[in-house]
């Protein structure tokens, strides 16, 4: 149960993957590199890198956090890929010149957000995982469609799996899958109110027309096209098509994996 626990509270942080090259320049020297995005004794320091080192980022946490009497974000970066080793460094101490794609991130998250919290409310701007309040809220009278079991291992009885309940509950558009009082995934069947102009029936090329441009880490195999926004906790947005026609819309932390 409590590494069930620890694994919510891990999903509550949104971490944000660069799809093109974007690299980053150190500032400062003697900067330190860490195993989590954090300075507490569970982050072990893995290496010093010094003023002028350039290496690649791999991601970012979007939440901004005062350390060093500066607010910023942590930044994940390749320490040595030809040893596949990475770690992470405050942004206080680094410069990123490829602004444009982290902008490009920022716009896809407004999406994911939007179409998501259609009903809920996100924790915070650019955090798209609904608060356990918001998620009560919709739930409070309602009884859910269907439960949708899922079976975890046992480490302490592998003849016995864990099993855990995934209700699911519907509103006029959609429905909302929720564990334990948390969400865990969100189906859209009807359009809903977003930005982009993104509705239920239109093609794939209306769809990318939207946006503007190719969405970061963007697939298409057997009427589904996906994109990736977040990394290390939620995946994907799935967008499922059937004749050519947008059909529906999953988030979750595999592209409609209800």
């Amino acid at each position: 149960m409590r590494k069930i626990f620890l694994c919510v509270l891990f999903c509550l942080i949104s971490t944000f993957a660069f799809s093109a090259d974007i690299y980053c320049v150190l500032n400062d020297d003697n900067v330190r590199v860490r195993t989590l995005p954090s300075t507490g004794a569970d982050s072990k320091v893995i290496a010093k890198v010094s003023k002028n080192q350039k290496f690649k980022v791999i991601a970012f946490l979007d939440k901004n956090v005062r350390l060093d009497n500066s607010w910023d974000k942590w930044y994940k970066i390749w320490l040595d890929e030809s040893k596949v080793q990475f770690g992470w460094i405050f942004g206080k101490y680094l410069d990123i010149a490829e602004k444009d794609s982290v902008d490009c991130l920022r716009e896809e998250q407004e999406f994911f957000d939007e179409i998501l919290n259609y009903n809920l409310t996100a924790a915070t701007p650019f955090h798209a995982m609904p608060t356990q309040e918001s998620v009560a809220a919709f739930t409070k009278g309602k009884t859910p469609v269907r439960n949708d079991k899922v079976y975890m291992k046992n480490c302490d009885d592998e003849a016995h799996p864990i099993e855990i309940d995934h209700f699911v509950y519907a509103f006029d558009g959609g429905e909302h899958k929720v564990r334990g009082g948390y969400w865990v995934s969100t189906k859209i069947t009807k359009s809903v109110p977003n930005a982009f102009g993104v509705k239920i029936g239109m093609t794939l090329d209306e769809l990318k027309a939207s946006f503007e441009r190719e969405l970061n880490h963007s697939e298409y195999y057997e009427n589904l096209y996906s994109f990736s926004c977040v990394y290390d906790v939620f995946s994907d947005i799935g967008f499922h098509f059937e004749n050519g026609k947008l059909k529906e819309i999953g988030i979750s932390t595999d592209a409609l994996g209800n």
